[in-house]
Parts: C-alpha cells; structure tokens; sequence
C-alpha cells in the first residue's frame, strides 16, 4: 500500500469506474475482465486509495447453480451478471454452462452480437445527425454516415457544386477535406482555407462524445 493513500472522493477521473466496481463487490479478477487490464493493474488502483481486494469468487460450480445460471442465460440476463449473484468465478460458470448446455452460451454471443450492433447504428445516428446539423462543413453537407472495413467512420457527403463524394470523418474534423476536390471547388477552399479549417476544426470540438459500452 503506498504511503500517502488519496481519499476515495478525489479519485482520479480514469479510477473511478475501478472504485465502483470494488464498492459492488467485484473482485479484483472481475473487475480486471471489465477493464480490460492486468490484475496487477486493478490491485495497484485500489491500494492507491487504501482499497483492499474483495475475496475472489469461488470455482467450484454446483449442478444447482449450474441449472439456475442456464435458465438465466435463456431469459436473457449476462453471464457475468449471474456469476456474480452466485459468488462464483465466471470463468468457472462459463466452463460448467459450456460442458451443459453449450446452445446457452450460443444465444448470450448472439445477445452479445445484437447489443453490440444496436450499439453501433445508435452511435452512427447519433455522429449522422450532429455532422448534419453543422453542415455545410467547407463546402460539404453530410448525407450519410457507415464505418469502412477498417473499423474508421466515414461520411458521405454532397459538395456545393452539386457532386456526391464520401470522406474520413477523421478529415473532415481536421479541415482536411473541404470538397469534392474538382478544381473550382479546390479553389474556392483555398480562397478561404484558413477560415473554413478553423469552423471545422471547431464543430469537431463540439462533437458528443460518448465511450463505447462493453457487452
């Protein structure tokens, strides 16, 4: 335990989702699959606020929870969810649910696959209708949003001289891409580059922001 421990109130902004899940009950395993980080990344986290690790879950799955967790799964609560009421390792669940009745685990990665794309179209409307709304942005009005096969969003847009093109969400924060490209259009952004960069620049700013939810 460090020598000067910080009181939990003024935890840093990137520490406090680990303080939650501690005060939940997680135990340092869990919440290390949460954040998608060591143990020993967890540990040092909570022994920076005085914090001590919760117990960890048992491993040992009895035929009962085994049954309960099943019927759970198809009722469509998490496995993790479940694990946890059980005071039980998820892994150690998730292997004995396997072994059992392995179509459960089947329809949670589908429920998981369907969160995860509703997710998705939700966070593309969400960037559609703010880049809309700040349109024209240089010369071009966003029509469209869609990520490429890079995982990148990607806007399609309609240029002032009436031409449709598709841009990098990514340039068109950075001022980057301001047209379609068509010599005119190039130069009418040029005429007026700095100021055009700058009011894009400055709608990027303001775009929401909003973490992605882990399924």
């Amino acid at each position: 335990m460090p020598s000067r421990v910080r009181p939990v109130e003024e935890a840093l902004p990137g520490h406090k989702r680990y303080i939650e899940l501690h005060q939940q009950g997680w135990d340092n395993g869990a919440i290390a699959d949460e954040m998608d980080v060591s143990r020993e990344r967890v540990r040092q986290v909570l022994s920076f606020y005085g914090l001590k690790s919760v117990k960890s879950a048992s491993r040992t799955v009895a035929d009962k929870q085994i049954v309960d967790a099943i019927c759970r799964l198809y009722d469509f609560e998490d496995l993790r969810e479940i694990a946890r009421s059980m005071r039980v390792a998820t892994s150690a669940l998730e292997e004995a649910v396997r072994q059992r009745d392995p179509v459960a685990l089947t329809l949670r990665a589908q429920q998981q696959a369907e969160k995860h794309k509703a997710a998705l179209e939700q966070r593309l409307q969400e960037k559609l209708a703010y880049w809309k709304s700040v349109s024209p942005v240089g010369l071009l009005t966003v029509t469209s949003m869609w990520r490429d096969e890079f995982g990148g969003f990607r806007a399609g847009a309609r240029c002032e001289c009436g031409r449709e093109t598709s841009v990098r969400l990514e340039y068109l924060r950075r001022g980057l891409v301001l047209s379609c490209g068509k010599p005119g259009c190039h130069s009418q952004v040029r005429a007026s580059g700095g100021a055009l960069k700058a009011r894009a620049r400055q709608a990027a700013k303001n775009e929401p922001k909003r973490r992605a939810t882990k399924v």
